[in-house]
């Protein structure tokens, strides 16, 4: 009997909906790449997608309006010719100079089919015919199909997008592409129970240095309809940037996706090209959010030409300079091969085409600029990218600041059950911890908000022990899991136990808790101390319990816990070779929510990832660069539910952890995955302020 496919849960079943969203292809614009579809079509077999989104710029009517314009100049430019050509031949008496003029006036009508022609091929009708034939057909892991749903904007793919949208999904592409109107944004992710509103450029584009400029710009006039009540996720296209915001300072979580597109035209914070699964799951507020770049398949996108299989020894080395290179003039390439003008250009003529035919090979001789390269057209519309390869290595990291140990709105569930639960959930086995774990003295009114007056030092042995709790709960779980499996029986076996049980802790300092140094103290030694202590004391105990002692285990526990201070430049190396950087800068956050963590990508501009604390709301901001590839920006929120610090100035607070998940090969990033873990609100302080030590280690669960 035939293996039969697994059957796939009913809309009903299931609880949890991925979302695979693109924004701009931009098909026919000079930037569009049809090989871009393919990858994205990957993606959704790979990650089993339930649906497909197109969040703006599907067609470029820009782009259809510049071509049209510039075939019209051509053929303008053509008729006139011939117009005084044919005069000319009419007085031209010459046997070979009218044979010559005859060539010429065949060459011009031929180039005025092909004008012809291609000026066809811009109508609504013939662009939705040829979309219909690049889109390929979307399916799950499964191998069932999975609809594409087209939200066209007013401003990029105008009157024209529309009607080829309508074209896709009324006869082209019936069942499989569906147009949503902007007065109807909202797709129902019925497998989470979720409502998502698709947002795209509505009108003149609104350019700026920062990447979520424009997205909140869109979001202001989004906020100001009356008669459309919120969404539980807004997906925001068209602007060609990757940012995620969680729920916290605003009400709905919001994904800001990247082009797809060759990018030629970036504007300021336009930089990111790529796809993104947006993973949503039913009773859970936030967002899981996946970016696959694809800058690294367009940088290197000529090297994909594969070579024809009969070329000769001149031929190939003159293509794989221009394969390496790109355009290169005649004198140039002369010099790198040696070869006269001549020989190249013998050499390189049987592989011009017009573009218009699939084949292998089609280069193109700029006449203006007298320059060999690539036929642009097939490039856009013929190059295959290679199927993306699997990440190398993945690196998982849980990531917090501003634990700020002694205030009165601290969430102790969310340091003390949610992060550890967290990181058991993720196999995270890095703790970040970006900076402030305890609470300065400086700000007018914190010493009167801290849950219990109690020392500076005091403090720090608060932070220490809720640290160190949280870690040992990740440690207990996976030690009696490998006990289960394993039971270890010699020190050495012991010992690396505890070091593949018990989490790395990376922290650096914070304001907070550098004003300390102000009465002579090392700020968070008495933290580290207690972390490390406390650690030391439980996991001996651990271990007396399977008749097990450990020579070195101190000192591998304070292996465990460490400071990137200054000396490291607040900087660390993961397993992968991903370096990363720590900061939190003394500073104020900005009504443009992605200003500081672009700062601190460009302050760190060694690092491909970035955490960034100490303005208690969070996001993250990718950018890319030619020397590392993809990098992103993790800002985080806070363990508090906000100050009367805060408070008093009108500000909201994000109160989270954040959990990432990094795929890189070869030191550059192939796909990375955020999401953040809230805790609950509350609406006043939580604790009443008292003077006693131990009263506080109470009140935040850490005794009975």
């Amino acid at each position: 009997m035939a293996n039969r496919k697994p059957a796939r849960p009913t809309a009903t079943e299931e609880t949890e909906c991925r979302i695979l969203v693109a924004s701009q292809l931009m098909y026919p614009s000079h930037d569009h790449r049809v090989g871009f579809l393919k990858l994205m079509a990957q993606v959704a077999k790979e990650r089993d997608a339930h649906y497909v989104v197109m969040a703006g710029g599907l067609v470029s009517e820009k782009g259809v309006k510049d071509t049209r314009r510039g075939l019209e100049r051509r053929l303008k430019k053509l008729d006139k010719e011939q117009q005084a050509l044919e005069e000319k031949h009419e007085k031209t008496t010459n046997p070979r100079t009218r044979r010559a003029q005859e060539r010429r006036l065949a060459t011009i009508a031929k180039k005025q089919q092909r004008f012809t022609r291609f000026l066809h091929h811009l109508e609504p009708s013939a662009i939705a015919r040829q979309l219909a034939q690049a889109i390929p057909s979307f399916v799950n892991a499964a191998g069932d199909p999975i609809k594409m749903y087209v939200f066209p904007s007013p401003q990029l793919d105008g009157v024209i997008g529309n009607q080829v949208a309508d074209i896709l999904s009324a006869r082209l592409r019936k069942g499989e592409v569906f147009s949503y109107p902007q007065d109807n944004p909202t797709l129902l992710a019925t497998q989470a129970g979720k409502r998502v509103e698709v947002l795209v450029p509505m009108h003149g584009s609104f350019r700026g240095e920062y990447s979520s400029t424009p997205i909140q710009r869109r979001l202001l006039e989004r906020m100001k309809l009356p008669r459309r009540r919120l969404p539980d996720l807004f997906i925001v296209g068209g602007h060609g940037v990757t940012w995620f915001k969680p729920i916290g300072n605003y009400p709905v979580p919001i994904v800001g996706v990247p082009m797809m597109n060759g990018s030629s035209a970036v504007q300021v914070a336009e930089n990111q090209v790529g796809v993104t699964l947006i993973t949503l799951r039913r009773g859970d507020p936030e967002p899981t959010v996946e970016v696959i770049p694809l800058q690294d398949a367009l940088l290197t996108e000529l090297m994909h030409i594969r070579m024809p299989k009969k070329v000769k020894p001149r031929q190939r080395q003159l293509l794989e300079i221009l394969q390496r290179e790109g355009e290169q003039t005649i004198g140039v390439m002369a010099d790198k091969t040696g070869l006269d003008r001549e020989q190249i250009d013998a050499a390189l003529r049987p592989f011009v085409g017009d573009g218009t035919v699939n084949r292998q090979w089609d280069l193109k001789w700029h006449e203006d600029s007298g320059r060999w390269g690539w036929n642009p057209y097939w490039v856009r519309k013929y190059l295959e990218y290679p199927p993306m390869a699997a990440a190398q290595a993945t690196d998982t990291i849980t990531a917090f600041g501003c634990l700020h140990a002694a205030s009165v709105c601290n969430d102790p569930e969310l340091f003390l059950e949610t992060l550890p639960r967290s990181m058991i959930e993720n196999g995270s086995n890095l703790l970040i911890g970006a900076g402030d774990f305890t609470n300065g003295d400086k700000h007018p009114g914190l010493v009167q908000e801290t849950v219990f007056r109690i020392k500076a030092g005091e403090q720090e042995l608060l932070a220490g022990e809720m640290v160190a709790k949280a870690m040992l709960k990740v440690f207990y779980h996976r030690f009696a899991a490998a006990v289960a499996t394993n039971r270890p029986t010699t020190p050495v076996q012991g010992l690396a136990l505890v070091n593949a049980c018990l989490p790395d802790f990376r922290y650096i300092l914070g304001n907070h808790d550098l004003w300390v140094g102000d009465r002579g103290m090392i700020p968070l030694d008495g933290f580290r101390r207690m972390a490390v202590d406390v650690l030391f004391d439980a996991i001996e105990a651990a271990l007396g319990e399977l008749d097990l002692t450990v020579r070195g285990l101190k000192r591998a526990i304070e292996g465990k816990v460490k400071l990137v201070g200054e000396e490291e430049n607040e900087r660390l190396t993961l397993p992968s070779g991903l370096r990363v950087g720590l900061t939190h800068p003394h500073m104020g956050r900005t009504k443009t929510e992605s200003i500081r963590t672009q700062e601190a990508l460009a302050f760190m501009r060694d690092c491909h990832i970035v955490f960034v604390a100490n303005f208690h709301v969070g996001s993250v901001t990718a950018i890319y660069d030619s020397e590392l590839g993809q990098r992103f920006g993790v800002q985080l929120g806070t363990i508090l539910q906000g100050s009367g610090f805060e408070r008093h100035r009108m500000k909201e607070v994000d109160n989270h952890i954040a959990v990432c998940h990094v795929g890189s090969t070869n030191g550059r990033i192939v796909w990375h995955r955020h999401t953040y873990r809230d805790g609950v609100r509350w609406t006043k302080p939580r604790f009443a302020p008292d003077h006693a030590y131990q009263a506080a280690r109470k009140a935040v669960g850490l005794v009975a």
